[in-house]
């Protein structure tokens, strides 16, 4: 009976093989990438019947994703994947941003952040907004519902309710074409092939 995989699931450890097709490793476990059915010979892990090449996200890569919690003093983000011809880049974790002295308020459940992948730790991406074209590139008022404009450096501002927040806001706000060009030209396939 063949062992069928889905994303995520650990097929075999380093010490066992070492990866392949459909497979990535992360703290000397093997996993899958894809759904599809595991195999292991002459000592390699892969995953067969893949219809792309799909990796995982890896630290130094720029990612765009929605925040889905927001604990005061840490934030989730569930990160959206990108294609990158050829490669479908996927997010297996969620990121984290943990808030610093001195940081702006952070950003809301709902809102749409551009980041930074600073880490990959075991269980959560450690994500970074500081540099200008890194924070909150999309955002709706809390209030009436209404999209928020960025009239000035990080300020949002609400035509409707004239609620105004001051919040790390990227330099690249409400601008998909900048957005897609930025994070093609920071996630090149040909800059992250060789590690």
């Amino acid at each position: 009976m063949p062992d069928i995989v889905l994303p995520g699931d650990i097929i075999a450890t380093e010490e066992e093989a070492v990866p392949s097709d459909g497979t990535y490793l992360e703290d000397s476990n093997i996993y899958s990438l894809l759904t599809g059915v595991a195999k292991t010979s002459s000592s390699k892990a892969y995953v067969g019947g893949k219809l792309r090449d799909v990796q995982p996200f890896k630290s130094r890569m720029s990612v765009i994703g929605e925040v889905e919690e927001n604990m005061r003093t840490v934030l989730f983000v569930k990160i959206a994947e990108q294609f990158i011809n050829p490669v479908k880049y996927v997010a297996l974790k969620s990121g984290k941003i943990v808030a610093k002295p001195g940081m702006l308020e952070l950003p809301r459940a709902g809102d749409i952040v551009l980041a930074y992948i600073y880490a990959s730790m075991k269980d959560n991406y450690v994500l970074d907004m500081r540099a200008d074209e890194y924070g909150i590139v999309y955002a709706k008022c809390p209030y009436c519902d209404a999209e928020l404009a960025n009239p000035s450096k990080n300020v949002l501002e609400c035509k409707s309710c004239k609620l105004t927040e001051r919040k790390k806001v990227s330099l690249l706000y409400n601008n998909a074409a900048a957005i897609e060009q930025f994070l093609a030209k920071n996630n090149s396939v040909s800059q992250w092939k060789h590690q």
